[in-house]
């Protein structure tokens, strides 16, 4: 008979306080907590409605334009993610600090959970269906980032200008913020006359293209089945977006931004121990995480589709 589920709280601080700066989920995604399971949201419907002119000016006992907007209320529904991992109660007797073997292996998981998010916020980034019509492109390799003779300013700055709300990020794996901070143009124009050759900063590229900030994207993901040979692969492929994220912003679609997480239980930790496996028994950790990734605003974005060769 297992003992009951319960928090463990020695383990508990360790996976709370782990992080991992290469993973930019949540800030593609920020997440915003929800209350239960099925949660609705506000899809951003008509940029027209927020944004137009009108003549405001009223006569001193005349009534104000009654402005009316629009969106559309979708449904949601939080997915539950999970892993979970055992040892044996002898080797956690034989450790010399047992609670430092749950804790690792708590982090491993955690650190599973975060390739898992990684993936999921990488595939709604990049794809194209998560985007208008007119905010998408593929680049001709002649305009290819990685070519030398392409002109990444004019490419960036035209898709801004296309762009109904401007944005503030860009997000990209580590390929392609290579070869645009190496680019003779980029170089050139933040160095100055002549100087093509070396590498600008990050903050120097984004303050180049007006952006807040540049996310890079450098995990990578085994795709061999287990107990083949690994085989690791960028969990964010050759395509390069810019975002609208508003730090404000939330599920109700007051404030324009792109995508958000609606999250209603984040990497929440248990253990148990069964005493049936084995001599001694074992402890199971468990790590559950429950959200949705929901894109709330399809024109908030631009994509560059094969940005790189």
């Amino acid at each position: 008979m297992t003992t009951p589920f319960f928090r463990d709280e020695q383990i508990l601080p360790y996976v709370v306080g782990y992080t991992n700066e290469e993973y930019i989920a949540d800030l593609v995604m920020p997440p915003e907590t929800v209350s239960k399971e099925l949660f609705r949201w506000q899809e951003w419907n008509s940029f027209s409605e927020h944004y137009n002119e009108y003549n405001n000016q009223i006569a001193r006992d005349g009534d104000p334009y009654n402005v009316q907007f629009s969106a559309t209320s979708q449904s949601g529904v939080i997915r539950d993610y999970a892993f979970m991992s055992s040892i044996p109660i002898a080797d956690l007797e034989a450790a010399e600090n047992p609670i430092d073997l749950g804790a690792m292996r708590a982090v491993q998981l955690k650190e599973l959970q975060m390739i898992a998010r990684e993936v999921r916020v990488a595939a709604k980034v990049q794809s194209a269906t998560n985007y208008v019509a007119a905010n998408q492109e593929t680049l001709a390799p002649a305009d290819q980032f990685s070519n030398v003779n392409s002109q990444p300013i004019r490419i960036f700055q035209d898709a801004i200008d296309k762009m109904d709300c401007t944005p503030n990020i860009a997000v990209m794996n580590r390929p392609v913020y290579n070869a645009l901070r190496r680019h003779p143009q980029i170089v050139e124009a933040i160095r100055g006359t002549g100087a093509d050759q070396g590498v600008v900063s990050r903050q120097q590229l984004a303050d180049l293209l007006e952006l807040e900030a540049i996310y890079v994207g450098t995990p990578k993901k085994n795709i061999a089945k287990e107990g083949q040979t690994p085989n690791r692969q960028r969990i964010w492929n050759k395509n390069v977006a810019l975002l609208r994220v508003a730090k404000a912003a939330s599920l109700n679609g007051v404030i324009q931004t792109w995508g958000m997480t609606a999250v209603l239980k984040p990497n929440e930790l248990s253990t148990w121990i069964d005493p049936k496996p084995g001599t001694d028994g074992v402890q199971y950790i468990k790590i559950v995480e429950r959200c949705e990734e929901v894109v709330v605003s399809k024109d908030a974005g631009y994509l560059f589709i094969n940005a790189i060769a």
